[in-house]
């Protein structure tokens, strides 16, 4: 009876971790320029209580907070320390999430939250003790151990958890540039770009110029904020561990009624996902690491 009890628990155990590991899908916001539609934000579908609706994946981001325009009903709403239950896709977070902020609290009833409804940034925070694997192409992920071993082929690259002063952020070490190597935010809340440098004057010696003025110029959007970004292509190489971001590809610069918008950020920029567009990412907190990976033809219940 005692190994009969034990194998069931073994199966239940089982079950539960494919559950939690299986790929589901997630979508991309759209951002419209003017040669065509390119990546946006990574929406993850969540759970917030007994409620569907999205919130966006973004690893800039050192904690979760709900938008303020967010109006909660009771009971969180009567006291700021209420919190929540959080489950993204089939992967249930432990503990309570998100306490309230007097600037998120609403007295009124809130309406029913769609499928399509953006309440959220997801930080690094409900990650912690965990990996998320992201597949760009299919447009889909999973929480969990399942797939974080390295592959033969898979290209490994260190993750540097960093303190923040809303939490932790992950840091890649970049080398190839004329200054020489230098710590990037790898940003997944800068899904279409490849590059990002925050100083006016990195960004001009990395892509060879001496003023902005004919570079391509675009309007993009963080954390509410419209921005004026400047882009180029680079005029060498840049490793990030064993991962080259090849000379051509785009590095961007941007500004905020033409003051610098992350000049006063200890990094020297950040790396986006743009150039992972076709790869799978598996971004593992628990080893400091990040395994691009090359996508293959199998299952999308693999």
């Amino acid at each position: 009876m005692k190994a009969m009890l034990c194998l069931s628990l073994l199966a239940f155990c089982s079950a539960s971790a494919a559950k939690e590991n299986k790929w589901q899908s997630f979508t991309f916001s759209k951002t419209v320029l003017q040669d065509g539609t390119v990546l946006g934000a990574i929406l993850l579908p969540v759970r917030l209580d007994d409620q569907r609706c999205l919130m966006q994946f973004d690893t800039g981001a050192g904690r979760s907070i709900l938008y303020q325009s967010l109006k909660l009903a009771p009971p969180h709403a009567q006291h700021a320390t209420a919190s929540y239950t959080l489950q993204i896709g089939t992967f249930k977070l432990p503990t309570p999430f998100l306490p309230q902020s007097p600037a998120t609290a609403g007295t009124g009833t809130v309406a029913t939250c769609k499928a399509t409804t953006l309440i959220g940034t997801l930080g690094n925070d409900v990650l912690q003790d965990q990996a998320i694997s992201l597949d760009l192409s299919q447009q889909r992920f999973r929480i969990g151990k399942n797939g974080t071993e390295a592959e033969p082929n898979d290209t490994i690259v260190d993750l540097e958890i960093t303190a923040a002063h809303d939490g932790f952020v992950p840091m890649v070490k970049a080398e190839g540039f004329a200054t020489g190597t230098q710590n990037l935010l790898f940003d997944t809340g800068s899904a279409s770009m490849a590059l990002g440098i925050f100083r006016e004057s990195d960004w001009l010696q990395a892509v060879g110029r001496t003023s902005r003025e004919g570079a391509q110029v675009i309007t993009a959007n963080a954390w509410g904020k419209p921005l004026t970004c400047f882009q180029a292509p680079i005029t060498r190489n840049i490793r990030v561990g064993l991962f080259t971001l090849p000379e051509g590809a785009v590095a961007s610069y941007c500004t905020k009624d033409n003051v610098a918008v992350f000049a006063s950020r200890p990094e020297f920029g950040l790396l986006g996902l743009s150039p992972f567009a076709d790869k799978t990412l598996v971004i593992d907190f628990m080893k400091s690491r990040l395994l691009i990976r090359a996508n293959t033809t199998d299952t999308p219940g693999k």
